[in-house]
Parts: C-alpha cells; sequence; structure tokens
C-alpha cells in the first residue's frame, strides 16, 4: 500500500511532531516502518532495540472502515448504556480512563469476537503470529481487545508505560494500536519514547524515582529530554510496542474522533498480581495463540468475508 508519506518498505522514516505540548522540547526520532508482508522476519530485532515498529497495510481499507463504524458504534453504545445506569461501567470500559482529566474524552471499551473483530484479528496474525510465538511463547493469550477513541478536546496524557518487562527480563506483553482511519497531528495521536523499554532506562526512572535519592527536577528532566516520535498510521497501518515501552497519547484538538483497535498478546497466565486489562470478563484467560484459529473462526457469508479481508481499492 502507498501511504502517501514514502514507499512502505523496511526503511527508517522520520515521523513529524507537532508542537502539542508547549511543557516540553519534543526531539523527533525515527521510528523503523515495515510492509506487513515482511513483518514476520524483520520486527523481531527492531522490537528488541526499539521497542515498537509500525507496520503499513495489515488491514485492507474496506476492512479498517467497516472497524471503524463497527468501533465508533460500540464506542456509543458502551457511554449509553453505561450513563443510563443499565450496565457497570467497569464491565465495558478500561477502569483507568474512569478518574482524572481523561474522564468522558478518552475512552476504552472492550470489545467482543464478533465478525469483523475476529476477521481483523486474523489479519493481524497473519503478519504478527511468528512474531508473538518467538518473544511471547506459542501458547500466548489474548490479553487485550478493545477501541479507544478520543473525541474532540481529549486532553494529553502523561508519558507512562503500561506493563514492565517479567522478573527474568522478558517481554511480558505486545501490544498492537491499529490505525482505522488516517490520523492526523491535530487528532493526538500517540507519542512513543524509542528505547525507553530496556533496563538502563528503567534502571534511570527508579533513581529518580528513588524515595531518598530522587527528586523532581532529576524526573522532569529525564522526561523532557527523551526523544519520542509520532507515527502518523493510514488506515490499516499499525505500530507494535513492547508493553515496558513509555508512550503517551496527546490532545485531541480536531472536531474529528481517534479511533483505534487495540489489540495485545501476553505470556500466559503472566498478568502481574492487581492489574485488570481492556479485556472483557469472560474473555480473559482463555485465548491461546497456538488455538487462534479456533477461535477467530467466523461462521457467516463466505463472501462478506472475503469483501472485508481481502479487497482492496483500484488504487492501492
Amino acid at each position: 500500500m502507498n501511504s502517501g508519506r514514502g514507499n512502505a518498505t523496511a526503511t527508517d522514516v522520520v515521523e513529524d511532531i507537532a508542537a502539542d505540548s508547549k511543557a516540553r522540547t519534543v526531539t523527533a526520532v525515527r521510528a523503523s516502518r515495515l510492509k506487513a508482508i515482511a513483518a514476520a522476519d524483520a520486527a523481531i530485532p527492531i522490537l528488541r532495540k526499539q521497542g515498537l515498529v509500525r507496520i503499513d497495510g495489515v488491514l485492507s481499507s474496506n476492512l479498517a472502515s467497516e472497524l471503524l463504524r463497527y468501533c465508533n458504534g460500540a464506542v456509543d453504545d458502551a457511554l449509553t448504556a453505561v450513563r443510563s445506569g443499565s450496565v457497570r461501567a467497569t464491565d465495558i470500559l478500561a477502569p483507568h480512563l474512569l478518574s482524572g482529566n481523561q474522564y468522558e474524552k478518552r475512552h476504552d471499551v472492550k470489545l467482543a469476537l464478533e465478525p469483523p473483530v475476529c476477521i481483523a484479528l486474523c489479519k493481524v496474525l497473519e503478519s504478527l503470529a511468528s512474531t508473538y510465538s518467538t518473544l511471547l511463547g506459542e501458547d500466548c493469550e489474548l490479553f487485550e481487545l478493545s477501541a479507544i477513541a478520543a473525541d474532540p478536546g481529549t486532553p494529553s496524557q502523561v508519558l507512562h508505560l503500561d506493563f514492565p518487562h517479567t522478573a527474568a527480563g522478558e517481554i511480558f506483553c505486545l501490544v498492537a494500536f491499529i490505525a482505522l482511519h488516517p490520523l492526523e497531528p491535530t487528532m493526538g495521536p500517540t507519542f512513543f519514547a524509542p528505547g525507553s523499554h530496556d533496563s538502563a532506562f528503567r534502571d534511570r526512572m527508579e533513581a529518580a524515582w528513588h524515595p531518598v535519592h530522587g527528586d523532581a527536577q532529576t524526573r522532569a528532566s529525564l522526561m523532557r529530554t527523551q526523544p519520542l516520535c509520532r507515527p502518523l498510521l493510514n488506515a490499516g497501518d499499525l505500530v507494535l510496542m513492547d508493553s515496558a515501552l513509555w508512550h503517551a497519547g496527546a490532545a485531541n484538538v480536531s472536531t474529528a474522533r481517534r479511533t483505534l483497535l487495540h489489540v495485545s498478546f501476553a505470556r500466559r497466565g503472566g498478568c502481574p498480581s492487581g492489574r485488570s486489562s481492556s479485556l472483557l470478563h469472560p474473555l480473559r484467560g482463555k485465548h491461546f495463540l497456538n488455538e487462534a484459529a479456533k477461535w477467530t473462526a467466523v461462521r457467516f457469508d463466505p463472501a462478506i468475508m472475503y469483501e472485508w479481508a481481502c479487497m482492496r481499492p483500484a488504487e492501492e
């Protein structure tokens, strides 16, 4: 797929970074970019070194468009149900966005394994199954499945990580953020701090937050000077991220909602104690990579599956 920003090959591209945060000096860095067909062989060393990789063309534009309608509908339905009191917020919304300045603006809605979502998972696994298997084990489990939406006026997040590495220093979880429409700079696309997943950065962070020797100035300096990239994805492109990488959603200053499909796989049974994930409770601990052919199967008109998953407009 031609993204309009250069050839979709395994070359490095510089992602522009908008000055939408006056509190820090942002240094632009390169994000490695792959075509979906080349992801299996090339993604692993990039993930180990940088903590993230951009992969273009994982979903067709038709499938991305269908998922956009589905996910926006799921977000709207979930918010209506929560506000009416017909369902508990924590049953269908990720709890970490139910308080603070992100509340009512940034939404993380847990999704069911319904046809368009299953088809998207099949396409993701076509590109990334061997990556998940190598880095997380062939029995790694579906850990998160949700639609993330940032409505107009959503404020920026602080830099954070989702889940740290295991005690043995291994990757615990790989997170995919899949664009369902072209991401414009004003929509608040996610900033990533390449390399911030490694042990050296973690040691500096722990020292800066040490209760005796750490101090606010050191913490502020460490985060302010960390180079960032901000991939401006097209519909169907994704960023695959080590869950220990520091990142943050930017402010949405546009007039449009930004919507992503959010999928992660994690080491089987390895969720840190007391932590929850963006996954419906009935799906937890039941869906493993080496059994994906069973639980991603869709039982409906094959012609519809072909249209969603395979067809591409002539200009692509």
